[in-house]
């Protein structure tokens, strides 16, 4: 069910479906167009585990402006190309 999350930018919500991560990832949230990286959380998953990260306005950024947000795993138990599981695209509309 969709929330709302008026003091947040962007929320993502990570749920493994898979069985447990049999050692930790590095979840990493990036502003695409800047390739900046805004967050990232090294974490083990187990199955149905979840983890929400939540992307805060930036102080310079004003209210409405247009961002993209990505969402990239990188596992440590296999090498995997630099690609986004998730976008969000955030701004006026």
């Amino acid at each position: 069910m969709p929330r709302s999350y008026p003091d947040y930018k962007a929320v993502f919500q990570i749920i493994n479906l898979g069985d447990q991560w049999p050692r930790l990832g590095e979840i990493n949230i990036y502003e695409v167009s800047s390739r900046a990286l805004v967050t990232k959380r090294r974490i083990r998953l187990g199955n149905s585990q979840q983890a929400r990260f939540h992307v805060r306005p930036r102080a310079n950024a004003a209210n409405n402006a247009d961002e993209s947000f990505g969402s990239w795993l990188a596992p440590s138990w296999f090498e995997r190309g630099v690609r986004y599981g998730a976008k969000i695209s955030c701004g006026a509309s």
